[in-house]
């Protein structure tokens, strides 16, 4: 049996079970039972109502996965759990668009500065002119 297996392609079990049930009842047993996978469990938005679900994410309408349960709820009349959105939402590769957090302490000044390229006129300022300035004359053998 594990010679029939790896020419097969299968796991040394899944030939005894196909044995099993041949000897049960012949070829009839062995096609009466399912392969793979069962499909898992329906869906609970058709293929249109998720297109539904994209587009109103995409056009900022949702969110969040608490946002999009309300909606498909009072749009579908549809019930989600938090974790069954959240799958709907990996499995539609949408992703919740919430804002992070800003420290109180922060300084838009300093942030606006530093996107504008503080960094390189301050370094410039301090006699820098590049990043072998900061590295130092070193042959590493990069590059």
């Amino acid at each position: 049996m594990k010679e029939v297996a790896q020419i097969v392609g299968v796991h040394y079990r899944t030939v005894q079970e196909w044995v099993a049930w041949y000897r049960k009842g012949g070829v009839d047993e062995v096609l009466r039972h399912r392969r793979g996978g069962h499909g898992g469990p329906k869906r609970r938005l058709t293929s249109q109502q998720e297109d539904e679900l994209k587009e109103q994410a995409s056009q900022g309408e949702i969110r969040t996965i608490w946002e999009a349960m309300d909606w498909v709820d009072k749009q579908f009349g549809v019930k989600y759990t938090y974790w069954g959105m959240r799958g709907v939402f990996q499995r539609l590769k949408l992703r919740s668009k919430v804002p992070h957090p800003i420290s109180p302490q922060a300084s838009k000044e300093a942030q606006e500065a530093w996107k504008k390229g503080g960094l390189l006129t301050n370094y410039k300022a301090a006699g820098f002119l590049g990043p072998q300035d900061l590295l130092g004359e070193t042959k590493c053998g990069l590059g």
